[in-house]
C-alpha cells in the first residue's frame, strides 16, 4: 500500500487561501481608506465654506455697523445744524450790542448772549424748542 502525502496540498490551499483572504483585506481596507480621504475632504470643503460664509456675515455685519454709524453721525451733525439755525432764529441780540462802544460794553453784551445760549439748551433739552419754533 502505497501512502499518499496530504500535508502537501493542503498546506498550498492554505497558503492560497491565507493569500487570497490577504488580498480581499488589503483591497478592502484600501477602499475603506479611499473612503475616509474623501469623506475628509468633503468635510473639509464643508468646513472651508462655513469659515468663509462667517467671514463674509462678519463683513456683512461690520460693514452695516459702520453704515450704522455713518448714518448717527450725520442724524447728530444734522440735528447740530438744525439747533444752530434755530439759535440764530431765537436769538435777539440787545441794540447795544450790534455795534460795541467800549470794553464794558461787550463783556455786557458777550454776558446776555451767554446766559441766553444757556437758556436756550435748557429749553431745547426740555423739548420746548423744536424745529418748528422760530
Amino acid at each position: 500500500m502505497k501512502q499518499l502525502s496530504k500535508p502537501i496540498p493542503v498546506t498550498i490551499l492554505t497558503i492560497i487561501f491565507v493569500g487570497i483572504v490577504y488580498v480581499v483585506t488589503s483591497k478592502y481596507m484600501m477602499h475603506q481608506m479611499d473612503s475616509m480621504k474623501q469623506n475628509m475632504i468633503i468635510i473639509k470643503k464643508v468646513l472651508a465654506e462655513k469659515r468663509q460664509a462667517k467671514l463674509a456675515e462678519e463683513q456683512s455685519l461690520k460693514e452695516e455697523a459702520a453704515m450704522l454709524k455713518s448714518e448717527q453721525i450725520a442724524q447728530a451733525q444734522a440735528l447740530a445744524n438744525q439747533k444752530e439755525s434755530i439759535w440764530f432764529k431765537w436769538y435777539k441780540e440787545p441794540k447795544g450790542c450790534t455795534s460795541l462802544q467800549s470794553d464794558e460794553n461787550m463783556v455786557e453784551c458777550v454776558n446776555h448772549k451767554t446766559r441766553a445760549r444757556s437758556e436756550f439748551d435748557n429749553l431745547w433739552d426740555q423739548g420746548k424748542i423744536d424745529a418748528t419754533s422760530p
